[in-house]
């Protein structure tokens, strides 16, 4: 992305404060987005949202640059 590479560290579980109106603070009765993705996300460590990257090196990054997959 904009030049910088990032490297997989792990992935990313979520929480249940995915689950939290942000303009109310209350916690969502219908559970999404966590129920959703833990019909196909679960796992022993819990429901995996994404990864966490580390980057290596410096870049500045925008909203909307293209992203290379490099391996």
């Amino acid at each position: 992305i904009g030049g910088a590479v990032f490297r997989i560290a792990k992935p990313c579980e979520r929480c249940v404060f995915t689950t939290v109106d942000p303009h109310t603070g209350r916690k969502g009765l219908d559970q999404e987005p966590l129920r959703t993705l833990a019909q196909y996300r679960r796992t022993p460590a819990g429901v995996i949202f994404g990864q966490n990257v580390i980057a290596e090196g410096r870049a500045d990054l925008h909203v909307g640059m293209p992203v290379e997959i490099l391996e």
